[in-house]
């Protein structure tokens, strides 16, 4: 009988992309705003510039500029730190909103966003100069249509989403991709879009920096908090294969696993066991972003005279294998369990876990 085999962690990339733009998108600020209109311009006067948010040190740390231990010594609030602006940094990028907003659509498989041809040529170069977009991705950017047509669209379409920048320029639209089907609405397919997106650029950085074969991945694990499909099977799509398809991954399959925020860890668990029952010989363990938790505390930012802070979306890619004899263990003999005799309170998850 063969023995098990010890999983390592061997890489791991993320990415963020910054989305004032999109702030008025997530759960909390798109109610209030529905209720009051008033709040859209309340929100965009507390929205950081793009260099605010790349110098923001817990961003930073995240990107591996800074050992995230050596935030206790700067001083507070963290968002007043004039830190570098620096796009790149050891574990990934920090994307601009304009050149996200190009992503989206190329990572977009249904036509569903449109953008204005003159923001399209605007952003254009700097897509081009990206070492991780392809002549095919900047192929699927397309033209754009002009802001004649856009304007008509939304006016003709009222289910669909206007998509603007920080400073309120209308750069685009996301169409519905149904009449009734809530599952296919706009602002549902506009969160699972930025979920996608965000997991490939993740995963196409592991990929690249750890110089590891597309080809070489059988499987991927998402564990995004997004839940794609439609009315007849709500929540039960596949994103780890419409990432692993944007990543080259063409030998892969996969499969979503939700957790809400352990989502995760529950991936880990199971790529972990994949690699140690030798059914796999690397798994890579993917999660993409939450759209509906930006600006979920604007309040209390705004209330303080604040920035809004929640205004970057998130990606990670993490890559499980066999010990190399070199990377972090991934140790299947220590996994935490909070069980549903446990009770759901923050104070019964800590205790049971902690304790």
């Amino acid at each position: 009988m063969q023995q098990l085999v010890q999983p390592v962690i061997s890489g791991v990339r993320f990415f963020l992309a910054h989305a004032p733009g999109l702030v008025r998108y997530g759960s909390k600020p798109i109610r209030d705003i529905d209720r009051d209109a008033a709040v859209l311009d309340t929100i965009r006067s507390h929205l950081r510039s793009y260099e605010q948010a790349a110098a923001y040190p817990p961003n930073r740390a995240f990107l591996g500029h800074v050992h995230p231990d050596d935030l206790a010594s700067l001083s507070k609030p963290w968002f007043a730190t004039n830190g570098q602006a620096v796009r790149w940094g050891p574990h990934g990028e920090i994307m601009p909103e304009e050149s996200f907003y190009g992503l989206l659509k190329m990572c977009d498989a249904f036509d569903l966003v449109q953008l204005e041809a003159g923001f399209v040529e605007d952003i254009r170069p700097e897509l081009e100069a990206h070492p991780l977009l392809s002549t095919d991705d900047l192929a699927a950017l397309g033209s754009g249509m002009s802001a004649a047509k856009l304007s008509a669209q939304l006016d003709s379409s009222p289910q669909a989403l206007p998509l603007e920048l920080r400073s309120g320029r209308r750069i685009g639209l996301m169409h519905a991709a149904h009449d009734v089907d809530t599952s296919l609405a706009a602002d549902v397919l506009l969160e699972n879009l930025c979920c996608k997106a965000t997991a490939v650029m993740a995963m196409r950085t592991l990929l690249a920096q750890q110089q590891i074969d597309p080809n070489a991945i059988p499987y991927i694990l998402n564990s995004g908090e997004e839940a794609v499909g439609d009315r007849y099977q709500r929540g039960g799509g596949n994103l780890a294969k419409a990432v692993a398809e944007m990543s080259h991954c063409q030998l892969a399959t996969g499969v979503d696993i939700k957790g809400f925020c352990c989502g995760p860890v529950h991936a880990l668990m199971l790529a972990g066991s994949l690699i140690s029952s030798r059914v796999h010989d690397q798994v890579a363990v993917i999660g993409g972003c939450s759209l509906a938790k930006l600006g979920m505390k604007y309040q209390g930012h705004v209330q303080h005279d604040q920035p809004v802070l929640e205004d970057v979306l998130a990606g990670v890619a993490i890559i499980v294998r066999k010990d190399d004899g070199r990377s972090p263990l991934l140790r299947l003999d220590a996994l935490g369990r909070h069980t549903v005799a446990a009770g759901s309170s923050q104070k019964a998850i800590f205790e049971h876990l902690v304790s």
